[in-house]
């Protein structure tokens, strides 16, 4: 997909990848770019519940014990 820099240096994200990120008019980003010069573009969001749609877990049920036990040994027991 290819886009278009203006000359004030704006360009905009096409509609299928606005849908797809559920992105509105005032949404902000973080911006950054790699060792190999790729610009990675992330939204930005302080809104919880739309971490929902990106993270799932499907295992067993846990308790808060077991959730801190997992995050000390680096979540490998989930």
């Amino acid at each position: 997909m290819e886009i278009t820099l203006t000359s004030k240096g704006q360009f905009t994200l096409p509609m299928a990848i606005r849908k797809s990120l559920k992105l509105k008019a005032g949404d902000k980003f973080i911006v950054e770019q790699d060792e190999y010069g790729s610009v990675i573009l992330s939204p930005k969001s302080s809104d919880v519940k739309a971490l929902r749609s990106i993270i799932s877990y499907d295992g067993p049920t846990l308790s808060l014990e077991d959730m801190q036990r997992a995050m000390e040994d680096g979540f490998t027991c989930l």
